[in-house]
């Protein structure tokens, strides 16, 4: 292989592996950018006061562009917790932006 063929190919693997590296963090710094503008706290379920269950439901959550939440998936927690915190969630609002999936945790204490 001669030598202006080596350098070529070090210089388009160099150039790759630089690539990979910068596209997550251009990712993840425009995932950083949109904030979360009103965020609805839950009701604390009363069967869950009467029955002293705390603890925290995770939810994937689907914004949409305008900042709105499109969809929820309960993907953890307790039951009896979880429906309180997807009907805060689903009243939550971000920056207008691209469409994008997040996954956030509810707590509840009392």
């Amino acid at each position: 292989m001669k030598l202006s063929s080596k350098v070529f190919m070090i210089a388009a693997l160099a150039l790759a592996f630089v690539a990979c590296i910068a596209v997550p963090a251009q990712s993840y710094a425009a995932e950083d950018a949109r904030k979360l503008r009103q965020q609805v706290q839950p009701i604390y379920p009363e069967l869950a006061k009467n029955m002293r269950i705390q603890g925290a439901v995770k939810l994937e959550v689907v914004i949409s562009p305008q900042g709105s939440v499109r969809s929820i998936k309960i993907l953890g927690g307790h039951p009896v917790l979880a429906d309180a915190a997807e009907k805060a969630v689903k009243n939550w609002k971000y920056d207008a932006g691209p469409e994008e999936t997040r996954t956030v945790t509810v707590e509840f204490k009392q």
